[in-house]
């Protein structure tokens, strides 16, 4: 007779199966990048005033984005087969409404109570002790939230498509006499000729951008015909396995993993195994 979360197991394996191969591709092109001359080159669009910071060599394989698809599928399956056998487990009978809830506001959790229908009270206190309302105000920064994002998405929108964005300390830039805020600039950049400052800073949207070497566009005020900026030789970056405003990386993904296997084996005892 089969085990009441054997098939839980099995996706919990294969979600770490997905992890070793987005673990290995991520190394592999850290090591091509490391033999670039420089991780990072700039230059200046005159159409736009802009300096734009691109990656030196090609983005890593945007079907990376699919592996993190399916290890999402799998985690956010895990829970949802989890909330049937606790079900099963009380000589009750799951229905299609059946669902392990996720919810950033006690509100939604409580209205959507019909979700656990046939769950014990004691199972149900459980799943609402790690619902990321319990956060408080960081709630959408929780990782069963990028969970559900991660999985959603690639069901209904898009597939996630892997790139690379800066991962360093950001620095806060301003400028004027009133201190007015041009955003976060990583990598610390130098000035080498015909730049006054720095306007605005933004990122590539992964999703939106042709151009998938890029990472970030600086306005900036000249002070001669060639303005030039450069950064580090060595500047980090970071692949990046979700867009640009979440930028999600492996070792997010093994936290969202980590979290899904604790509230499996949290289970676990109820089921005597």
């Amino acid at each position: 007779m089969r085990r009441p979360l054997e098939a839980i197991d099995w996706r919990l394996e294969r979600a770490n199966e997905h992890l070793s191969t987005l673990d290995r591709e991520r190394k592999d092109f850290l090591a091509r990048l490391d033999k670039k001359d420089r991780r990072v080159v700039g230059e200046f669009d005159r159409d736009t005033s802009e300096y734009v910071f691109r990656l030196n060599c090609e983005p890593p394989d945007p079907r990376l984005g699919l592996v993190v698809g399916e290890f999402a599928h799998h985690l956010r399956s895990a829970l949802e087969n989890l909330a049937w056998q606790l079900v099963l487990l009380r000589g009750g009978c799951p229905t299609i409404k059946t669902q392990f809830p996720i919810y950033e506001s006690r509100e939604r959790y409580q209205s959507s109570v019909w979700m656990l229908r046939g769950v014990s009270a004691d199972d149900r206190a459980f799943i609402e002790a790690v619902q990321p309302f319990q956060y408080g105000d960081r709630a959408a920064h929780s990782y069963l939230v990028f969970l559900a994002w991660l999985n959603n998405v690639d069901k209904h929108r898009f597939a996630h498509v892997a790139a690379v964005h800066p991962h360093t300390s950001p620095i806060r830039v301003s400028y004027g006499s009133e201190g007015k805020d041009a955003g976060l600039f990583p990598w610390n950049p130098r000035f080498v000729r015909d730049v006054r400052k720095i306007l605005r800073v933004s990122y590539a949207s992964t999703e939106a951008s042709d151009d998938r070497t890029e990472l970030a566009r600086v306005l900036i005020e000249t002070s001669g015909p060639d303005p030039q900026m450069e950064v580090n030789a060595d500047a980090t970056v970071e692949v990046s396995l979700s867009d640009s405003e979440h930028g999600l990386t492996l070792i997010d993904l093994v936290h969202i993993r980590n979290i899904v296997a604790k509230i499996v084996e949290g289970f676990r005892p109820r089921f005597n195994i």
